[in-house]
């Protein structure tokens, strides 16, 4: 592990645009819209969404493309009086993108003028001076053509067309030397495709709110409401909610819970202003809302937003789709601004949390676990009014209905998974062939898809027919096992499934090993997976491939910490992660013939030594003969074993009598994540004064906090690894971002059980 001084330490936390395969399962009105022959196409990630319908038979193609995301980054900026500083800065980057055209229709048709239009926003919060606070907004128009793919795959192709700059808010800022604005370009996506189920939303639901007396005035402080459900089944349990207020002046009381609530004002009299009555019913499945607007006193008349539609992408959200995207289209007679703030619930239980005051009028929600079957409310608050001086509010909503998940997949651990060995296929063993014979196989399967990937006669080469029978079955309950779904799963050494090998963005030297290309289906720059990757060594043992492929327990408590004297950021990660009790040597001056073997075998093993690809039995620490600190003889736990030696996870022509990383996971570690190459870790270049330990926030450093803290919030392994590489991605995505950071990302590799 190298050292790497920085001045400034960063964070980044967010995640990049990323779009991975996702699938719709058969719905309750699947055979009544096969009669009508649309076909939908959906793909998603966390961050995105896509969604696009047409005729099975021929006609117009219509879809949209929805990303919202968050990067935090510095810049440099100048000030009036030439000086020069880096700022801390948020960007909220939210993009809208239409595609048309047409389709020729029959299986596999071609399409003609397929158009990608659509714009993007970048709003810039600067974290330290309000001052240089900026957005701007981009528009893109350009051809496209849709390629179909196996398995009912169809990927967006040939867009020539970038986003172009057509406005900035920039006036506050005292000059004119801060970056040129970027909005980054569109991914070539990949879309599953199935006949359109029916789309099941509720239009007849709807409440009204009066008041008595039906106007107010100053001294109307106490007053009733009349709340009437419209659309609801008879007899049905309604529930209300409400407010009255003034958003201005961040005031309001909260309503009785009941159809007719008595207001009541904390003051004699109403100051002048614009005060807005909120209003909600439901039934505990749908709702509904409305509102009431009043201007009391010496104050401008005003006209509230009026709702004029509300869409959500998919139109048909299939059980389990894990994002939803919103478009609200509002107006205002007055030519106010309008503000929105979106949310989505079941009753009035929150499913996400609320996007907060925005001027964008779409939003993309994530939502936790994958929609469920069932009914839920997609409600928009539009504000109209400059900010700090809104005056009323109305909510648009719509109520839809997610249809069950098709039998056998109840949303509740995993869904499918397919064992693919690949000579069954007659897939050439070489990278490309096995990475589009993996993305073929997980496009067909679907959303929840999980692949299990080897090679039958490599296999039966290393361990005979015998052993490969043991694998296979072994195999065969890897559903029962995994607690990260969907997964992929690559069985066997280099030689069995081969490393892919990607250009090395630094001058170390290093050849950069790394399963995440099987992983990309979006092939975006970064080659960041789409679907978690682990991968069992076999390490030229049938016992370790037994061992890691049959059920394990994880110990329930423990850590045990190696660490090299020049790396003090593993103080500041083990203190605040495994808590002042924590089990914490550093070398020197430890040395491996210190360590009591027994201490191993805890919960959590993190080690921050020297690695070399040339002797894979040792771990060196930190001094003038860079004492041995941890040996291949050590090495026996089942718990979860994270290294940032160089070279810790090089299992090439190794076996568990010569790797330390082979001998863990022949010992039932429960997973092991580490380096393939040479990896890098932050120092200071002048210690501050007083001295205080490095912020673990860039390198080697950033990603074994990550991993760590994930691990501690009760994640599985796999699922805790996925969030480290997503925060090493949003920081080689920053201006910041190094060619180390880069390398760390791709040569990041997880061992072990899915």
């Amino acid at each position: 592990m190298r050292a790497m001084s920085v001045r400034i330490p960063l964070v980044l936390m967010c995640l990049g645009l990323v779009i991975s395969l996702s699938g719709p399962g058969p719905t309750m009105a699947k055979e009544k819209e096969q009669e009508a022959g649309m076909i939908q196409c959906l793909a998603s990630s966390r961050d995105a969404v896509m969604s696009m319908q047409f005729p099975a038979a021929g006609g117009v193609v219509q879809g949209r493309y929805i990303v919202s995301f968050t990067t935090h980054d510095t810049s440099p900026l100048y000030d009036q009086d030439g000086s020069f500083d880096y700022y801390n800065e948020d960007r909220l980057t939210n993009m809208m993108v239409d595609f048309s055209g047409n389709y020729a229709g029959g299986e596999g048709g071609s399409f003609s003028g397929l158009r990608v239009s659509g714009s993007a926003t970048v709003d810039i919060d600067n974290l330290e001076d309000d001052r240089f606070d900026r957005s701007y907004r981009a528009e893109m128009d350009s051809p496209a053509a849709g390629v179909w793919g196996p398995g009912g795959t169809l990927a967006i192709t040939g867009i020539t067309g970038t986003f172009r700059v057509v406005s900035v808010n920039a006036n506050v800022i005292p000059n004119t030397a801060w970056d040129e604005a970027q909005v980054g370009t569109f991914p070539d996506p990949t879309m599953i495709c199935s006949p359109a189920p029916e789309v099941q939303t509720l239009e007849d639901i709807a409440c009204v709110v009066t008041t008595d007396p039906p106007e107010l005035g100053e001294r109307d402080t106490t007053f009733t409401a009349h709340i009437r459900a419209v659309g609801f089944d008879a007899g049905a349990n309604l529930q209300y909610v409400g407010t009255f207020g003034s958003i201005a002046a961040d005031e309001s009381v909260d309503l009785e819970r009941s159809a007719d609530p008595v207001v009541r004002w904390g003051e004699s009299a109403f100051a002048p202003g614009y005060y807005t009555l909120r209003a909600g019913v439901t039934d505990g499945s749908l709702s509904a809302f409305c509102s009431l607007h009043f201007t009391i006193g010496d104050v401008e008349p005003n006209n509230p937003p009026e709702c004029l539609d509300l869409q959500i992408f998919p139109a048909a959200p299939p059980a389990g789709f894990p994002a939803l995207g919103a478009v609200v289209a509002a107006r205002d007679a007055d030519g106010d601004p309008l503000h929105y703030d979106f949310a989505i619930f079941r009753g009035f239980d929150s499913v996400t949390d609320s996007s907060g005051g925005q001027d964008a009028d779409n939003h993309l929600f994530s939502i936790p676990g994958g929609l469920q079957p069932g009914p839920y409310t997609v409600a928009v608050a539009v504000v109209d009014g400059a900010r700090g001086e809104e005056k009323h509010e109305v909510i648009c909503y719509l109520n839809f209905i997610v249809p069950p998940f098709p039998p056998g997949e109840d949303g509740s651990g995993c869904g499918p998974v397919g064992i693919m060995y690949l000579d069954d296929y007659d897939v050439e063993m070489n990278v490309l062939a096995v990475d589009a014979a993996i993305e073929a196989a997980l496009a067909q399967g679907g959303v929840d898809y999980s692949l299990i990937v080897s090679h039958r006669q490599r296999l039966i080469d290393k361990f005979g027919q015998e052993g490969f029978e043991q694998i296979d079955g072994l195999l065969n309950n890897m559903r029962n096992l995994a607690e990260t779904c969907p997964f992929l799963l690559i069985v066997g050494d280099h030689d069995v499934v081969p490393f892919a090998v990607l250009p090395n963005p630094t001058e170390d030297g290093d050849v950069v090993f790394t399963d995440d290309v099987y992983g990309d289906t979006d092939h975006d720059p970064l080659t960041m997976p789409d679907i978690p990757v682990a991968r069992i060594p076999d390490g030229n043992s049938l016992d370790l491939l037994v061992t890691q492929l049959s059920p394990s327990t994880l110990p329930e408590t423990g850590d045990f910490t190696v660490a090299n004297t020049e790396w003090d950021f593993v103080e500041i990660v083990t203190s605040e992660i495994f808590g002042a009790g924590r089990s914490l040597l550093w070398s020197l001056p430890t040395r491996y013939t210190d360590l009591d073997p027994s201490r191993v075998n805890v919960r959590y093993d993190y080690f921050t030594l020297h690695g070399a690809y040339w002797d894979t039995t040792l771990w060196w620490g930190q001094g003038p003969d860079y004492p041995a600190a941890f040996s291949v003889t050590e090495a026996n736990s089942q718990g979860i074993v994270l290294t940032g030696a160089c070279y810790g996870a090089y299992t090439f022509n190794r076996t568990p009598e010569n790797s330390i990383t082979l001998a863990f996971l022949a010992s039932g570690a429960r997973a092991f994540v580490g380096n393939t190459g040479m990896g890098y870790y932050p120092v200071w270049i002048e210690p501050p004064d007083p001295p205080r330990p490095m912020p673990p926030t860039r390198f080697g450093a950033l990603f074994e906090d990550t991993f760590l803290s994930a691990l501690a919030e009760g994640k599985a392994p796999l699922a805790a690894f996925m969030e480290a590489k997503e925060a090493m991605a949003d920081m080689a995505m920053s201006r910041n971002g190094t060619a180390e950071e880069l390398k760390l990302l791709s040569e990041h590799v997880y061992y072990g059980k899915p």
